[in-house]
C-alpha cells in the first residue's frame, strides 16, 4: 500500500508540474498571438497540446491509483490513529514569481526571434525582387506593356516570371493614363485567360488603390523611384518600381505568402520545367 501511495504522490506531483507548464504556455501563446509573434507560436501550441494529452493520461492513472488505495485500505485507515501527513504547503508567491519570470523570458525570446526573422525575411525578399526586376523576363514584360500586346501573350510572360520565383506571389501594377493622370492597374497571379486576344490596355480594369498604411510610402516611391516594404502581421510585401527612359513602366509587388500552386501554374502556362525552380535570367550588362 505504501508503494501505491508513493506512486500516487509522484503522479500528483507530475500532474502539478505539467499543469503549471500548460498554464505558462497558454499565457505565452495568447500574448504571442496578441502581438503577432508567429515565429515560435506554432511550436508552443504543439507542446501545449502534447502536455494536455499527457495530463489526461496522468489524470486517469491518478484516479485509478486513488480508487485502488481507497478500496484496499478503508479498514486500515478507519482503525488507525495515525494521521496522514498533509505534505509541504507550496509557497504561492514563489510559484507566481517563478511563473512571471518564465513568461517574461519566453516572451522576450519570441520578440527577439520575431524581430530578427522579420529583418532577415525583408532582406531576402528585397534581394529576390531586386534580382527579378533586373531579369530579362521583367524587361520583356515592360516591352510588352509598351507595345500593348495581346493579353494572352502578356499572361504567358507573367507566368514565366511567376515560375522563376520561390513563392510565386508576384502582382504586377501596370501604369495607364486616365484623364491625364497616371494610375496603376492590378494584374494578380490568379488573373489568366489563354484565349484573351484583346490588348493589354483594353483588359485592365482593376484599379490599384493603396491602403492607408502604404499610401504615403507608395507616393514617395513614385517620386524617389526606390522600393519600399510594408508589414501586415506576419506578412511582408515589397514594392519594386521598374524604370525605363526615366519613367516607371511597371511595379513588381512581391509578398511572403504563396498565392498560386506551382503545378497548376506550370500546367496552365504550358511551360515545361525540369527543375522544381527556375532562376531568373540575368539581363546582360551593357
Amino acid at each position: 500500500m505504501n508503494r501505491l501511495k508513493g506512486l500516487q504522490d509522484l503522479v500528483l506531483r507530475v500532474i502539478l508540474v505539467f499543469s503549471w507548464l500548460a498554464v505558462i504556455l497558454l499565457i505565452v501563446g495568447l500574448i504571442g498571438n496578441l502581438f503577432n509573434l508567429a515565429v515560435m507560436n506554432g511550436e508552443l501550441w504543439n507542446v501545449f497540446g502534447l502536455i494536455i494529452g499527457v495530463l489526461f493520461s496522468l489524470g486517469f492513472l491518478h484516479v485509478v491509483l486513488t480508487l485502488n488505495i481507497i478500496s484496499n485500505s478503508i479498514a486500515v485507515y478507519s482503525n488507525s490513529d495515525e494521521s496522514r501527513p498533509i505534505g509541504r504547503v507550496l509557497d504561492l508567491r514563489k510559484i507566481a514569481a517563478a511563473s512571471a519570470v518564465v513568461i517574461v523570458v519566453l516572451l522576450g525570446i519570441q520578440f527577439i526571434v520575431n524581430f530578427k526573422m522579420n529583418e532577415k525575411n525583408i532582406a531576402v525578399l528585397k534581394q529576390e525582387v531586386s534580382e527579378l526586376s533586373q531579369s530579362s523576363i521583367t524587361e520583356k514584360l515592360v516591352d510588352e506593356i509598351g507595345q500593348d500586346v495581346k493579353m494572352k501573350d502578356f499572361y504567358f510572360t507573367r507566368d514565366t516570371l511567376l515560375l522563376s520565383t520561390k513563392n510565386r506571389s508576384v502582382t504586377l501594377l501596370v501604369p495607364k493614363l486616365r484623364e491625364g493622370n497616371k494610375v496603376f492597374y492590378v494584374v494578380g497571379p490568379l488573373d489568366y485567360d489563354s484565349k484573351d486576344d484583346r490588348k493589354i490596355s483594353e483588359v485592365l480594369q482593376r484599379l490599384y488603390i493603396p491602403g492607408k498604411d502604404e499610401k504615403a510610402k507608395f507616393d514617395k516611391m513614385l517620386k524617389d523611384r526606390k522600393s519600399f516594404e510594408i508589414k501586415n502581421n506576419s506578412e511582408i510585401t515589397v514594392f519594386q518600381p521598374i524604370e525605363k527612359n526615366g519613367e516607371i513602366k511597371l511595379i513588381l509587388v512581391m509578398g511572403t505568402r504563396s498565392e498560386i500552386n506551382y503545378e497548376y501554374l506550370k500546367d496552365r502556362s504550358s511551360v515545361v520545367i525540369e527543375n522544381t525552380e527556375v532562376k531568373p535570367e540575368a539581363k546582360p550588362k551593357k
